[in-house]
């Protein structure tokens, strides 16, 4: 399989260094496992005629893409480690690591869904969960580490398994918020993403990047899921970090504030006030 192309321009730019690479093929697929060293987030550009699945193994933090122009951000964690990218498709941003990053790329043969009569996946899924996937290509991941004569086998079989569940995860139109809301694992980056970013100001365009949804899908889909607006929960999760930090430590009050998101002692004390019944003093004096 050729994985650059010469009829149409293809990129593989990626920054930090490499100080582990293993790599193998197939007709049906090419395998590629890396380890990558940066202090700072990576720079990525990245286009190729073959579909390309990522398994971000261990030491990805977060993802900041533009996917033929479309926004992701996305904590990376052990629950949506995987991203595909379909051909052709034209991805720039960066990823954040801790320092050193190990990750899978398999690269699928774009005629390999024709042969089995199958839709081609066409639409990127930036960081998805699929337990058996994962389990497939920890395990080739594995193999890549020590080749024998087995190894292509494992490299077919799990080209094969990926494209099934390609297929069912892209079939039909453009994603559509589940009628039941967002699924949990969803609803864990979210979290995620929030915590992790307490201090700064959060956006609804920001969370529906995170989620993978655009704003006014991922506003329907939200509420179903929470019963209330994403401003409204993000709140939420500031004040029960307030009311942590303020039975549980000694810090300031304003310290408090600043580190919970709000703009002022004044501002965390009135929306404590108006969910709690008291203000933070009273709540510390009380516990």
């Amino acid at each position: 399989m050729t994985v650059l192309g010469e009829e149409r321009p293809a990129w593989r730019e990626v920054g930090g260094r490499v100080v582990e690479r293993a790599a193998g093929g197939t007709p049906l697929a090419r395998l590629e496992t890396l380890a990558r060293t940066s202090a700072d987030p990576i720079g990525w550009r990245f286009r190729q005629p073959a579909a390309a699945l990522f398994w971000w193994g261990s030491g990805v933090r977060e993802l900041r893409l533009a996917v033929d122009g479309r926004p992701f951000h996305d904590v990376v964690t052990a629950t949506n480690s995987l991203c595909y990218i379909p051909p052709d498709t034209e991805v720039t941003g960066t990823f954040a690591i801790d320092g050193l990053c190990r990750y899978t790329v398999l690269f699928l043969d774009p005629d390999l869904a024709a042969d089995h009569d199958l839709p081609a996946p066409r639409r990127a899924l930036v960081g998805f969960d699929r337990p058996p996937l994962v389990r497939a290509l920890r395990e080739v991941t594995a193999e890549a580490a020590a080749p024998d004569e087995t190894f292509d086998l494992f490299v077919d079989g799990v080209a094969r398994q990926s494209l099934a569940h390609l297929v069912r995860l892209t079939r039909g139109a453009e994603p559509a918020p589940p009628a039941a809301g967002l699924p949990a694992g969803t609803l864990s980056r979210l979290d995620g993403f929030v915590r992790r970013n307490l201090r700064d100001p959060v956006t609804v365009d920001q969370l529906a990047a995170v989620a993978g949804f655009s704003p006014r899908h991922f506003l329907r889909s939200f509420r179903r899921s929470t019963g209330v607006t994403p401003m409204r929960w993000v709140l939420d999760l500031r004040l029960r970090e307030a009311e942590h930090r303020l039975a549980a430590t000694a810090d300031p009050i304003g310290v408090i504030a600043a580190d919970c998101g709000f703009s002022h002692p004044q501002h965390l004390s009135t929306a404590f006030r108006r969910a709690r019944g008291v203000s933070p003093s009273q709540y510390r004096a009380a516990r």
